[in-house]
């Protein structure tokens, strides 16, 4: 049996991430990225979904199925994953947090990093195919705590 060949990939994330003091803007540092370092077929980094008091939800596109793609260049631009054992560093609490979102934060035992869409070309019938998912409950949770900690602290400044 011959291995399989290099095929075609694609595919779509979402992201959990953590903020840091880096030295540019998320946004700027997303759009840079490809730059920054010149990593070659670096990810496609669409949209900033949506901001928390230390966290940011991104969507992310992809080109190739390169392993850990988007946890290094994500750790590269001081962006890190939330729950990445490797890449993320220690655990971020937002100042103020309350109990629920410490428990929430610390009981997330994964990265926060969900594949919402994957295709690639088949190597044999040279067919596309392409497979969807929607968000697990794990990370539904994770987003509520976040959103409901940023409401409670809406007015903080």
């Amino acid at each position: 049996m011959q291995p399989l060949a290099v095929t075609p990939y694609s595919g779509e994330s979402i992201v959990l991430l953590k903020n840091t003091d880096a030295l540019l803007p998320l946004d700027k540092q997303l759009r840079s990225l490809a730059v920054i370092g010149g990593f070659a077929r670096s990810p496609r980094y669409q949209r900033v979904e949506e901001r928390f008091r230390a966290h940011s939800l991104i969507r992310v596109s992809l080109e190739t199925g390169r392993t850990h793609q988007i946890r290094v260049h994500m750790a590269y631009v001081h962006f890190p994953l939330l729950g990445d054992p490797v890449y993320g560093g220690r655990l971020k609490l937002p100042p103020g947090c309350g109990q629920q979102l410490i428990e929430v934060l610390r009981g997330f035992r994964r990265q926060a990093l969900h594949a919402a869409r994957l295709g690639l070309v088949h190597p044999h019938t040279g067919d596309y195919l392409e497979w969807e998912s929607t968000l697990p409950a794990d990370m539904q949770g994770l987003l509520a705590a976040l959103r409901s900690d940023l409401e409670a602290h809406r007015d903080d400044g």
